[in-house]
């Protein structure tokens, strides 16, 4: 070997060297992340106005929807009343509001969180092309012909969907996560503290199904590959005759399509459990929810009769006070299935304090058992929280707003 020969090829080490050095220093360079706030540097005033009325109204449809569970909790209820028709018509005008309020608030608050976006993303576009006009020519040297655009209109289509769609979805749910959990709280701690155990199961699993459903609709990269050989070997589809080349490209063809193959068949599988997990939390809230509900109820109705004790005449027709009210009583306090069997002992009386005796034009009240009131300053709507004994409309509104706030638990983690 000649002294060239030996330069040579020292020079090519040291190139080779380098380059290594090189590629290893932009191997460990890894992207910077940048604040949240960063995200909101491109909108001005007026998008900004945009953004927080649009907030305010995600956060109030996110609020609205427990309010839904209370609206049919006071419906389920009101079937137990004496005015059950003047009850019913209350609270199907109660859920009709709900449901036009929901709908005005959600409508305004992606509306206006989008045109936000929308603005904000045109903004950052222009930015981009002012910085990219400021550039030397040595930098659009080393990029490929529509490099730039393909990566700006990826880059900000991305940022746009996350300042829209998916950052009204966070508000929401986190304001429907935390009116649910306020009123199953509200209405019985301990029925929501039960029920509260089987959140983080039915949270995660939520997650794991919006996040499978989402890498589903990404697209299979596989695919992709395939469809790059096939069109690789038909656009030199004569070189590739004449170099015999058929069995390889299909080789290479079909085994592109067996990744794509196991790729999908594990993003089905994952969605399969996700979707199966949800289901089975949910059906294990309902069990547990409606097992302990009932227990609850027994419990509070005891508690009520022996805490708010009836007067000494109820129960008995003859008694001057409260003789008119016992015959009352034992005129409606019957069995379901034998109407001619009236309720005896604890049974009755606890039926007795229960009534509204308004139906039977009497004026006073016994004011025992479940039939004690406490003075409330929330309305009509909270009614049923001041009674200190648990319903079965109750029962039903504090599960389905634990529940709905464990869903918008789930569905808060995708967005962020």
């Amino acid at each position: 070997m000649t002294d060239n020969d030996r330069d040579a090829s020292t020079d090519g080490k040291a190139a080779l060297d380098v380059a290594r050095e090189d590629d290893v220093v932009i191997a460990k360079e890894a992207p910077k992340m940048v604040p949240l706030r960063a995200l909101f540097r491109f909108y001005k005033p007026l998008d900004v106005a945009l953004l927080v009325t649009g907030m305010l109204f995600a956060a109030l449809g996110g609020a609205l929807f427990p309010a839904v569970n209370v609206a049919f909790g006071r419906l389920l209820d009101s079937t137990a009343v004496g005015d059950v028709a003047g009850q019913i018509d209350s609270a199907v005008i109660a859920m009709e509001v709900v449901a036009v309020s929901l709908g005005v608030s959600l409508t305004l608050a992606y509306w206006l969180v989008s045109w936000a976006s929308a603005r904000a993303s045109r903004n950052l576009r222009c930015a981009f092309v002012r910085s990219m006009l400021a550039q030397d020519i040595k930098f659009f040297e080393s990029k490929k012909a529509g490099e730039l655009a393909t990566l700006t209109g990826a880059t900000v289509q991305d940022f746009q969907l996350g300042m829209a769609k998916k950052f009204a979805e966070l508000v929401q749910s986190f304001f429907s996560m935390g009116g649910g959990f306020g009123v199953g709280f509200y209405f019985s701690a301990e029925l929501s503290g039960v029920i509260l155990a089987c959140v983080p199961l039915l949270g995660f699993a939520t997650f794991f199904l919006i996040k499978s459903i989402q890498d589903q609709q990404k697209g299979n990269s596989e695919y992709e590959s395939a469809a790059a050989v096939a069109t690789e070997t038909i656009g030199a589809i004569r070189v590739t005759n004449a170099l015999n080349y058929q069995n390889v490209a299909t080789n290479r063809y079909k085994a592109n399509l067996g990744k794509a193959q196991r790729y999908g068949a594990k993003q089905i599988w994952k969605a399969s459990f996700a979707g199966g997990g949800l289901f089975a939390s949910m059906f294990v809230m309902y069990a547990l929810g409606l097992w302990y509900g009932a227990k609850l109820i027994a419990d509070s109705k005891a508690a009520a009769l022996a805490d708010y004790p009836p007067p000494s005449g109820l129960g008995d027709t003859s008694d001057a006070t409260w003789g008119a009210h016992s015959t009352y009583a034992e005129s409606v306090c019957t069995y379901t299935n034998e109407p001619s069997k009236m309720y005896t002992g604890d049974s009755l009386l606890q039926c007795a304090c229960n009534l509204d005796y308004a139906m039977a034009s009497l004026t006073t009240s016994p004011n025992c058992g479940c039939g004690y009131r406490l003075d409330t300053t929330f309305g009509s709507v909270l009614d049923s929280a001041a009674s200190p004994c648990l319903s079965g409309g109750t029962i039903v509104m504090v599960f389905f707003s634990i529940l709905f706030g464990g869903v918008a638990l789930g569905q808060a983690a995708p967005p962020v």
